[in-house]
C-alpha cells in the first residue's frame, strides 16, 4: 500500500477547526445511524415534486426559443454548444430579469445579474468582492443559515452577529455593533438577512420592519445581502415585497435560488448586483461586472446545460414561477399545518394553561423554531433519535458562538403531514422524559 502523507492540521486553513463547519457532517452521520427515524432536520423539498425527466425537454426548448447570442457558436452547433464553457455571468440573465420583474417587482437588467452555482456561490461572491480589506467585517443576523458565516470564515472574512427578535432585526444592537467595530478600527460592510421565512428561525420581516432596516442600512452605510431562497413559499396572506424592490433597495444585493422552486440538483442561483462601482481611474461599471472577475477564478462559469434547462422552463411558463411552485407550496403548507396541530395537541399545558415548551407560527418557508425549558445539545439529539426515532437540529448549530441554545429547529418541508404528526408525537414523548 502507498504511504499516506501526514499533514499537521495547523498548516491547513484555520477555519477548518471551527466546530460550525462540522454541522452538516454530524447531521449526515445521525441520519445514517438512525435511518428509520423521522427526520425534521433536512431543509430541503421532497423529491416527489421534482419531475426531473419531464424537465429535460426544456433544454431543447431553450435552444429553439431563447436569445442565443450569449451562447458561443450556438448558431453553428445548436444544442451541442451547451457542452462548451459558457459566458462567465451566465446565458439566462435576460430571462431571470423578466422573472424578477413579474414575480417580485424587482427591476434589473441582464448585465446586473450573475448566474451562480447555487446561492452559496453568490454568498461567496458577495463576501469576496464587498469584504476584501483586512479590517472589513460581514454582519449576519444571529442565528442564521450557516452557509454565510462558514463561507466568511473560509474566505478569511471577519464575521459578527446581530440578534433578532420575533419580529425583526434588533436595530439598536445593529447600530451598537457597527459603532463598536469602528472603535476597534474595523468596518462593517454588509449585513446578511433572509427577509422571508428565514432559515433557521422562520422569521419574516413586516413591511414596517423592512422599511426600518433599509433606513438603518443607509444610516450605517451598509450593503444588505438579501437571501430570497424561500420567497415563493408563503402560506398565510400575500407575499411581501423583497427589500430589493422597495425604496432604499439600491443598497440591496439580492440572492436568488432555483433549488427550492425547481430542484436542488440544478445547483443554480443568481445575484442581482446593479450597484455602480467607480474605479480608481474614474471609469464606472456595475458590481456584477466586478463579481464576474471573482467568479471567473472561483467556478469559471455556471453549467450552460443547467441554465438551458431553467431557461426553457421559464420560457414555457412565461417567466413566472408563481403557478409552477403551487403544488409544492400546498404540500409543504399541509405539512406545516399538521406539525402545528400536532404540537398544539401533544405538548401539555400546566393547570394555569401555560406551556414550558413554546413555538412560533411561521407564515411560510420550511422551518419552525421551538423553545425548550433548558439548553439543548448533541446528546439530546442522539437520545431523541435512538430512543424515540425522530431527529431535528439544535439551534446552536446556527449561532456564531455555537453556545447551547434552548431552541431547536424543526423542518416540515421534507415530511408528509402524517410523518409530521407522528414525528411530533415522538418528539413530545422525548420532551416528557427529558423535562418531566
Amino acid at each position: 500500500m502507498p504511504i499516506a502523507l501526514e499533514l499537521r492540521a495547523e498548516r491547513l486553513n484555520p477555519a477548518l477547526a471551527d466546530p460550525g463547519l462540522e454541522v452538516m457532517n454530524f447531521l449526515n452521520e445521525v441520519a445514517m445511524r438512525f435511518p428509520q427515524a423521522i427526520s425534521f432536520a433536512p431543509g430541503r423539498p421532497q423529491e416527489q415534486h421534482f419531475e426531473l425527466a419531464a424537465a429535460l425537454p426544456y433544454i431543447e426548448r431553450f435552444i429553439r426559443e431563447a436569445d442565443l447570442r450569449p451562447l458561443h457558436r450556438a448558431d453553428r452547433h445548436g444544442i451541442d454548444a451547451l457542452g462548451q464553457y459558457g459566458r462567465t455571468n451566465g446565458i439566462i440573465g435576460s430571462l431571470i430579469a423578466r422573472l424578477l420583474q413579474r414575480d417580485d417587482n424587482i427591476v434589473a437588467g441582464e448585465s446586473d445579474i450573475v448566474v451562480t452555482v447555487g446561492a452559496q456561490e453568490g454568498m461567496c461572491l458577495c463576501l469576496s468582492t464587498l469584504c476584501g480589506g483586512p479590517n472589513d467585517v460581514a454582519l449576519t443576523i444571529d442565528p442564521a443559515y450557516i452557509g454565510i458565516s462558514g463561507a466568511a470564515k473560509l474566505l478569511g472574512v471577519r464575521v459578527a452577529g446581530v440578534p433578532c427578535s420575533t419580529t425583526g432585526v434588533d436595530l439598536d444592537a445593529l447600530g451598537n455593533t457597527v459603532a463598536e467595530l469602528a472603535r476597534r478600527d474595523l468596518r462593517a460592510r454588509v449585513l446578511y438577512i433572509c427577509s422571508d421565512h428565514a432559515n433557521p428561525t422562520g422569521l419574516t420581516l413586516s413591511m414596517q420592519e423592512r422599511a426600518r432596516l433599509l433606513q438603518a442600512a443607509a444610516d450605517l452605510d451598509l450593503i444588505v445581502i438579501e437571501d430570497g431562497a424561500y420567497s415563493y413559499f408563503c402560506y398565510d396572506g400575500k407575499p411581501l415585497p423583497p427589500l430589493k424592490s422597495m425604496p432604499g433597495g439600491e443598497r440591496v444585493v439580492y440572492l436568488g435560488s432555483f433549488a427550492k422552486s425547481i430542484f436542488p440538483g440544478l445547483r443554480l442561483g443568481f445575484v442581482v448586483a446593479d450597484q455602480t462601482v467607480v474605479r480608481a481611474n474614474g471609469q464606472t461599471c456595475t458590481l456584477a461586472d466586478e463579481m464576474s472577475k471573482a467568479k471567473s477564478l472561483l467556478t469559471v462559469n455556471t453549467s450552460p446545460i443547467m441554465q438551458a434547462l431553467v431557461g426553457g422552463l421559464l420560457l414555457a411558463h412565461d417567466c413566472t414561477l408563481r403557478e409552477f411552485v403551487q403544488p409544492r407550496v400546498r404540500a409543504i403548507q399541509a405539512s406545516r399545518d399538521a406539525m402545528l396541530a400536532a404540537l398544539e395537541a401533544r405538548i401539555p399545558r400546566d393547570p394555569e394553561g401555560h406551556r414550558a415548551i413554546s413555538w412560533g407560527h411561521p407564515s411560510g418557508g420550511f422551518f419552525l423554531a421551538i423553545t425548550m425549558p433548558r439548553p439543548i445539545g448533541n446528546d439530546d439529539l442522539l437520545a431523541c433519535a435512538s430512543r424515540y426515532g425522530v431527529t431535528w437540529t439544535p439551534m446552536s448549530y446556527f449561532r456564531l458562538d455555537a453556545l447551547p441554545s434552548r431552541q431547536i429547529r424543526l423542518s416540515f418541508s421534507y415530511v408528509t403531514p402524517s410523518e409530521a404528526t407522528e414525528g411530533v408525537d415522538r418528539l413530545a414523548r422525548w420532551t416528557q422524559s427529558a423535562f418531566g
